[in-house]
């Protein structure tokens, strides 16, 4: 069997297809959204196939039939018609200031005017960018095709600054408001993005926008179920299992234990993680791949500036509006961790109409309780890492009095105003620890 190339951090469908790099066919969902005309916004965690998603829709709505052939939505009848695509990025702009996000929007627009020949750009951003659409659907005589990525990427960097943050909303809110000015010029649009805030009300002018964050139909369009990843990922999973000397059947419980278990509504499959399950395959190593690329220390700060109970991160309950609605990062720790994929959905409860959340996966639950403990206790992050594997050597020897001993200095060691984050009337004082009166939640 040929080996399998798989395209870690590469996010351009055409190289992908081209090149003959793994692509997990996510076309049916596509072919879905394509086939009517609509304005559309998807929530996902990073590094979870937002972009390649664009890249893939871009590919559609300019013809490239080519790269489509043999997936699923090259079976149906569509026009494969080349029309205008106007996509915005804004994971690189500089965010130190608003100057930052002015500076790269001003490209897109120099770009897409010298494209389409205009030459008077005395107007705002927001006109500009209508005024080009606009070009754009006379000059082809095509309706425009909007993709915006990570359009939350500077209101997620600022939320610990309220001034910076508010500036930031007061520019990016028109931007968005021109895809209802330019509306009958039209086609398609679909923004992406890690949150949705709430009180922003940065969408509010686009009283058509379909959000299918929480849509069952779209809750696989982004990610790997386990299917995708038996089916097309059979070579991967062969040579991984192989270097690491283990049957095919081991690997995978191994994969599903390290990347699965991601729920992003109600009744989603299961989703691995893609960018750790193609680093796993590539790599030939299992690793806490998706957590290294970002350390969530603003997630943290939330954690500590809200209050949150943390033993009820492994089991805890939200609402729809608490999950999908962020205001702060103050007010909605839970939200964000969702949204950003440390939590994720475990059960649902029709009756009360609530979530049950909990951690996904090992990697997940080593990165973030790593990253955790330098914030909670006067320790460097290697000293922590010391402090857990001496805990797990204890275990490992059977040698409770030692894990004991070692448990009461370290939870002495933590700040007492830390310490009150484990405040709970179930929790009784013992000497310098806490015992649970239901000590399995621990």
């Amino acid at each position: 069997m040929k080996t399998q190339r798989f395209p870690v951090g590469i996010e351009t469908f055409s190289i992908i297809r081209e090149d003959g790099f793994v692509y997990v066919d996510k076309t049916e969902y596509i072919h879905q959204l394509v086939s009517d005309s609509g304005l559309y916004f998807l929530s996902r965690p990073r590094r979870f196939g937002k972009s390649l998603l664009l890249s893939t829709i871009e590919a559609f709505f300019t013809g490239r039939r080519e790269l489509f052939k043999g997936l699923a939505i090259d079976s149906y009848n569509h026009s494969w018609e080349r029309h205008p695509v106007f996509r915005l990025n804004f994971v690189n702009a500089a965010l130190s200031s608003v100057d930052g996000l002015k500076s790269l929007m001003h490209s897109y627009l120099c770009s897409w005017e010298s494209k389409y020949g205009i030459t008077d750009t005395g107007f705002d951003y927001p006109q500009r960018f209508q005024r080009c659409i606009e070009a754009a659907v006379n000059c082809t005589g095509k309706k425009a095709v909007i993709l915006i990525d990570e359009y939350d990427k500077a209101l997620v960097s600022s939320l610990d600054d309220a001034e910076l943050n508010g500036q930031f909303r007061a520019f990016l809110k028109p931007i968005y408001g021109t895809l209802k000015a330019a509306g009958a010029h039209i086609r398609f649009a679909l923004i992406t993005g890690v949150s949705r805030f709430s009180r922003l009300s940065i969408f509010s002018d686009i009283n058509n926008l379909s959000d299918i964050s929480f849509s069952d139909r779209f809750a696989a369009i982004c990610g790997i179920t386990e299917e995708e990843m038996l089916t097309q990922c059979q070579g991967g999973i062969r040579e991984l299992a192989e270097y690491m000397g283990v049957d095919y059947s081991h690997m995978t419980q191994i994969l599903k234990r390290q990347y699965d278990g991601y729920h992003f509504t109600p009744e989603c499959p299961d989703i691995y993680n893609p960018f750790s399950l193609f680093s796993a395959f590539q790599l030939k190593a299992i690793d806490n791949y998706w957590f290294a690329t970002g350390t969530p220390t603003f997630l943290i700060r939330s954690l500590r500036n809200s209050g949150t109970y943390l033993p009820d991160l492994l089991h805890n309950e939200a609402d729809v509006t608490e999950l999908s609605d962020i205001d702060s990062y103050q007010s909605s720790a839970i939200g964000l961790l969702f949204q950003t994929g440390y939590l994720t959905i475990k059960r649902f409860d029709p009756d009360y109409q609530t979530y049950l959340l909990g951690l996904p996966n090992l990697e997940v639950a080593n990165g973030f309780f790593k990253d955790l403990l330098p914030e909670y206790m006067d320790t460097s992050k290697s000293a922590g890492f010391k402090e857990i594997r001496a805990f797990i050597k204890d275990v490992k020897e059977g040698d409770p009095e030692s894990f004991i001993i070692r448990l009461q200095s370290f939870l002495a060691d933590i700040p007492y105003e830390n310490l009150l984050l484990f405040h709970n009337p179930q929790y009784r004082p013992l000497g310098n620890t806490l015992i649970s009166n239901n000590y399995h939640t621990l």
